[in-house]
């Protein structure tokens, strides 16, 4: 098991550099003892909390429902294994409980986070849970998955958080998904927000559009079905169906590079904007700051992206020397 990664010092480290190299000294420039903006630096520097499904309803957990009363009314004598991938608290698994009927008793839940809270919030809680066939809890990164059953799962869940997960880690988290899938009924459900609340940015928040979902879901050897709903912001549904010769994970790499060095261009491009604005006096300081650590984070992920591709070069340069090397052993 991998240890869970401390992102809330990681996102610290970001606003420490933000801090320590503003253009134009911006950021000093904002009183933190002001309430409300101090309020606002505070929540944007912070991990980001469980989501509150009754209250935000940020994701279609109803189409979740459904696929589960679909699942287990086209296979009434099996039981249906769901993994829901950043549980969080487990909103999603009480609204299942409370929705799905008595066939609740054959479903087998297994919740995952890596928020050492939620996981700790859920184990004191796990009577609430009596009524899945079974119920299982576990501290993993959602890219870190390997002990669970391959080909065990009938639905895998990503609630929320895909915007949170580190694009690097895409090629290596769809393709353990696909592994995971059973091959005929498996799908995969992944629901998330196009733009954050306004008045909820996240520094670690890297957002998507259901097209480029879409896109990079395709690159990879889906064929997603992808929906918008419009809630609190506009929130999109991709499902997609298992691939039996697996995940091109170099296909998907290079589409979300592309789309990664889109964002950070235009990012820049609104920066340089919001320098001029605040040069002139303007009161933009909330956008400058969150669009200040979106350019950190972007930046963050295009390095952790090349210093991937380095090492998978090394390790396939070493693999093709120590094989040539073997050729001229047998040749003498």
């Amino acid at each position: 098991m991998r240890p869970p990664v401390d992102e809330n010092r990681a996102r610290l480290a970001v606003l420490a550099r933000v801090v320590a190299k503003p253009d134009g000294d911006y950021l000093r420039q904002i009183d933190l003892d002001n309430l409300e903006l101090g309020s606002f630096f505070r929540r944007y520097a912070s991990p980001p909390e469980p989501v509150d499904l009754d209250s935000r309803s940020s994701i279609r957990e109803d189409v979740v429902i459904q696929e589960l009363a679909r699942l287990l009314a086209d296979h009434p004598s099996d039981v249906v294994r769901v993994l829901d991938v950043c549980c969080g608290a487990g909103s999603l698994p009480r609204k299942v409980l409370r929705s799905v009927g008595p066939d609740v008793a054959r479903i087998e839940y297994h919740a995952v986070d890596r928020d050492t809270g939620c996981v700790e919030t859920l184990k004191s809680l796990r009577f609430e849970f009596t009524g899945f066939s079974d119920f299982r809890i576990m501290q993993r990164q959602a890219s870190d998955l390997a002990d669970f059953e391959q080909g065990g799962a009938d639905l895998i869940v990503l609630n929320n958080a895909l915007h949170e997960i580190s694009p690097h880690l895409y090629p290596e988290l769809f393709s353990n998904f696909n592994c995971l899938l059973q091959p005929v009924r498996g799908r995969i459900c992944v629901v998330d927000m196009e733009s954050l609340p306004a008045d909820s940015p996240e520094a670690i928040a890297i957002n998507w559009s259901a097209a480029e979902v879409r896109t990079f879901l395709r690159a990879a050897g889906f064929s997603p079905e992808v929906t918008l709903h419009q809630k609190q912001t506009i929130v999109y549904q991709a499902h997609a169906r298992h691939v039996p010769e697996g995940i091109d994970e170099g296909a998907i790499r290079l589409v979300i590079r592309e789309m990664l060095l889109g964002k950070l261009n235009a990012a820049i491009n609104l920066r340089r904007q919001l320098d001029a604005a605040l040069a002139r006096g303007a009161d933009e300081f909330r956008s400058w700051l969150v669009i200040t650590g979106s350019i950190a984070r972007l930046s963050e992920v295009l390095a952790a992206m090349s210093a991937s591709d380095d090492a998978s070069k090394r390790n396939e340069s070493g693999a093709t020397n120590r094989s040539v090397a073997g050729d001229e052993l047998l040749l003498k």
